[in-house]
């Protein structure tokens, strides 16, 4: 039979190199106008608004260069982390604490007029930005949690916590109650550039020269210094890193606390030039816009400056195409998920060249009594209707991990499912339509993820990652004409005698789904644990090359979890239109898919033990809403973290206790692909 294999390029010509950021580009571009048409709006008029009109004035050049700077300053600290193999999901929250260390001291100091203050302001924020950075890697290092999910969680508490700075302790006594701090002193304000012969370029400022220099000097310090190759090696070949006497502890440390530092000083930059005092939004998702920033640049720092302002023009786009066309303004989530999606494909076909074989079997290819009772039952059963939603998430990743591939796009393939799931229920009038379009949605935006990570080999972690900017960014375009609206949600079997009674009966008292959701863990744990496909399923996970050896399609093995876990997690996603609440907000997962896949690790990828973890976060995600409906005298903001905070306790726990060694599938994020 035919198939394609990959076969490793003897050598990678500078020609292609350079040619594949340009062709992501160019099909990024391709298929954002395929969308544009299909949507009803006129693709040239649509990509000529967002890729030509922002360059029209003069003016808008200073700002796409304002809009790239903090682009270009976390995506040269983002460098660092991924050539070591180190992945800092958390720049936003970095970027927030910067923020807060130079705001504080600025608002300290109200009458100071030195000009080194500015200097002394940015310490601060990379001193912040780099504490904050240094808690993942030293949770890491010291009980090896995952830095992706610990970071990414750090990054809400962060914001949480910058909200009640700023409606509380240092909210301005005269801002008449909006939350804003007071203003920072002319001291700690970044002037304006004025350019010789031109003057004043939109909102130009020397935030851009130093963004240009650290992009410069990062690039001098990985290619031309023994502290960059040594990150390098243990980025490429952290064995060979041991023997040659590195160590890999402090290699992480030491580019967790430069990514987080570089990540604090754009948010410091950000505030005195551009906005001047502290608020709720200081950042529009730079954190995490500079992950493509530094894919895009293909890990070089001085590729960074070209990419970030790529990635900048698309923003500004975005903001000229909602104001002239009408197009929502997360459409440029659309662009950066789909633009990421090509340029790891590139890496890809970068390293590889696809080569048409025959001969090969199909096996894989390329792995008061009364009143108390009723205010606990209706406790119990909130918090059960809460932890649906991370129980079918969960339990659609656990099986997804068990075949070897992490995939860390569970919150965009929930999103999909919210919004499919609320269209659908609101154009046919039935929620079980709606239940089962959200599958449906899920397991779509699940097969784009299979065609790269199997087709391609692309890395899981990115492409996750590109899923869940994909699916934010899809989302919410489609479900911008659904704002405002409601629907009739699914309702609940009351199961005759056991709903009535006590203590228990809140239990007979759920929705078809709900009850689904537990039938789907138990034949998800007989599936895994007695039956035979289920055999084959854990032992592509556990080594997919022995499995291949033995004659099973790890490919095919691997595409089916995937597809299975993209519908759990658009079921998951389905969940919340439908039952939690009957209306459609963009971004109402808010972190569900996050918390679900730290829930994985939780229940040591044992089906049964997803249940309890998510009982277990569902009862502190109510508690914290109790809290604030009871007028505890603990601030909002603070209850709001616990679900985070129990998120990045439970990693520790279950990681200190070895836990994951035992449970964890010894092939997982490990690609798999047959080569000549």
């Amino acid at each position: 039979s035919l198939m394609f294999v990959l076969e490793p390029r003897a050598s990678v010509p500078l020609s292609l190199t350079l040619l594949v950021p340009v062709i992501a580009i160019v099909l990024t571009l391709i298929i954002g106008g395929l969308i544009f048409g299909f949507l009803g709006y006129n693709p040239i008029e649509a990509l000529y608004e967002f890729f030509v009109a922002p360059l029209s004035r003069p003016d808008q050049i200073g700002n796409l260069l304002v809009k790239a700077c903090p682009l270009i300053i976390i995506g040269t600290g983002l460098v660092f982390c991924y050539r070591a193999n180190v992945w800092n999901i958390g720049a936003e929250g970095q970027l927030i604490l910067g923020a807060m260390g130079a705001g504080w001291l600025a608002l300290s100091f109200p009458e100071v007029q030195s000009p080194f203050f500015l200097v002394v302001m940015a310490g601060a924020a990379m001193l912040a930005g780099g504490l904050w950075g240094a808690i993942p890697a030293l949770l890491k290092v010291r009980f090896r949690t995952n830095e992706i999910l610990v970071s990414l969680m750090l990054t809400y508490v962060a914001a949480l916590f910058l909200d009640w700075i700023v409606r509380a302790p240092w909210r301005d006594p005269m801002s008449f109650g909006f939350p804003l701090t007071k203003t920072y002193p002319d001291a700690g304000l970044i002037p304006a550039l004025i350019l010789p012969g031109i003057g004043r370029l939109g909102q130009l400022h020397w935030g851009v020269i130093f963004a240009f220099l650290i992009a410069i000097g990062g690039w001098f310090y990985l290619s031309r210094m023994l502290a960059g190759f040594q990150i390098k090696l243990m980025g490429d070949a952290p064995r060979a890193g041991r023997f040659a006497g590195f160590s890999q502890a402090k290699t992480t440390f030491a580019v967790l606390m430069i990514s987080g530092a570089l990540a604090g000083l754009a948010g410091m930059i950000e505030v005195s030039a551009n906005i001047g005092q502290l608020q709720p939004h200081i950042s529009f998702g730079y954190g995490f816009t500079a992950i493509i920033v530094a894919f895009l640049a293909r890990l070089n720092p001085l590729a960074v400056i070209v990419a970030g302002l790529v990635i900048a023009l698309a923003e500004l786009g975005g903001d000229t195409a909602q104001i002239s066309m009408g197009i929502p303004k997360v459409v440029t989530g659309i662009f950066k998920g789909i633009l990421l999606f090509m340029l790891l494909a590139g890496e890809t076909l970068t390293r590889y060249r696809l080569v048409r074989v025959s001969g090969i079997a199909g096996q894989g290819a390329a792995k008061h009594q009364k009143g108390g009772r009723q205010m606990f039952d209706e406790l119990l059963l909130t918090v059960l209707l809460t932890s649906i939603p991370l129980i079918l998430a969960a339990t659609g990743e656990l099986v997804v991990e068990r075949s070897g591939v992490l995939n860390l796009g569970v919150e965009g393939m929930m999103l999909m499912g919210a919004v499919a799931a609320f269209g659908a229920a609101s154009l046919s009038g039935s929620p079980y339509i709606g239940i089962l379009s959200g599958g449906v949605a899920g397991m779509f935006v699940a097969a784009i993820f299979s065609l790269f990570v199997l087709g391609l080999a692309t890395n899981q972690v990115a492409t996750g990652l590109a899923l869940t900017i994909f699916g934010t960014g899809l989302s919410g375009l489609i479900g911008a004409p659904l704002v405002g609206q409601a629907i009739e949600g699914l309702p609940a079997l009351h199961l005759p005698i056991l709903s009535g009674l006590p203590f228990i009966g809140v239990f007979f008292q759920l929705d078809i789904l709900a009850y689904g959701a537990i039938v789907i863990v138990g034949l998800t744990s007989f599936f895994l644990m007695r039956s035979r496909p289920g055999l084959i399923l854990r032992s592509v996970g556990i080594n997919h090359d022995s499995a291949h050896a033995l004659g099973y399609n790890v490919l095919r093995v691997r595409l089916y979890a995937i597809l299975f876990g993209g519908f759990m997690a658009g079921l998951a996603g389905a969940y919340l239109p439908l039952v939690l609440t009957p209306h459609w907000a963009e971004g109402m997962t808010a972190g569900r898919g996050w918390i679900a896949l730290a829930l994985v690790v939780f229940a040591s990828w044992q089906p049964w033990r997803v249940t309890i973890g998510a009982v277990l976060f569902g009862g502190v995600t109510i508690m914290q809403l109790a809290g604030q409906a009871r007028g505890w005298p603990i601030p909002a903001q603070f209850l709001s973290m616990l679900p985070y905070l129990a998120t990045i306790i439970v990693l520790v726990t279950i990681a200190s206790r070895g836990h994951i060694a035992l449970g964890a599938p010894a092939h997982l994020g490990k690609s798999f692909f047959i080569t000549r």
